[in-house]
């Protein structure tokens, strides 16, 4: 499983996009999050991100299909790479009170069809989305986490939610978690990993993968 999570976040740092006529780096595909090359040792007791709701709509990690979430949002399936470093998404793009940002929902091979992680983070001046990033008007566009956590918090604030990380790299708070289930009589791990990226004391990328593995 450590193996297929590592060969999807490589993926994810592949083909970030190219520069603009206008400008800054035009981005389709999730840039690469930071993180770090072994997660830590699992220390949260509750899985703190099984899904999330996008205008309302829920999104459950493992369960929701990516073509379902393709079909609501009018939106175009992006991907690259094959085998065990395939990764296909959606890009979703929105703006708030604290400016504009993108949301990945996307999966590797690891997931099969459905939705196994996501990254949402505030856009940078030197950062531009392609135009098949679809935009969400207000109504549509709010995405919410559990624990009401969101970019904008400051570090005490995400601590206060969800307690101290399992880990620190770079500019990130990494959260892991894991636990055992039986399914059809077979046992199984549920891991959850969560990292949370720090600008200027702010959060400015929440990042979240999911599986469930034998």
């Amino acid at each position: 499983m450590t193996i297929l999570l590592f060969a999807t976040w490589a993926a994810l740092g592949q083909g970030l996009g190219s520069a603009g006529s206008e400008g800054g780096l035009l981005v389709w595909g999730p840039p690469k999050a930071e993180w770090p090359d072994a997660l830590p040792k699992p220390t949260v007791t509750t899985d703190l991100v099984e899904g999330l709701r996008i205008g309302g709509w829920p999104v459950k990690l493992e369960e929701t299909k990516l073509v379902e979430a393709q079909e609501h949002f009018g939106a175009i399936v992006g991907s690259r790479g094959d085998a065990s470093g395939a990764l296909a998404w959606l890009c979703l793009r929105g703006s708030d009170d604290g400016g504009l940002w993108a949301l990945w929902l996307y999966s590797g091979e690891i997931d099969g069809p459905a939705i196994g992680g996501f990254q949402w983070q505030r856009l940078s001046p030197d950062l531009r989305l392609d135009r098949r990033c679809k935009f969400l008007d207000s109504r549509h566009g709010s995405v919410e986490l559990p624990f009401q956590l969101r970019l904008g918090m400051a570090e005490a604030q995400v601590e206060a939610e969800i307690g101290p990380p399992s880990g620190r790299y770079r500019d990130s708070a990494v959260y892991s978690h894991e636990h055992s289930l039986t399914l059809h009589g077979e046992p199984y791990t549920v891991s959850g990993d969560i990292l949370i990226t720090y600008r200027s004391g702010k959060v400015s990328t929440i990042a979240a993968n999911h599986t469930t593995s034998d």
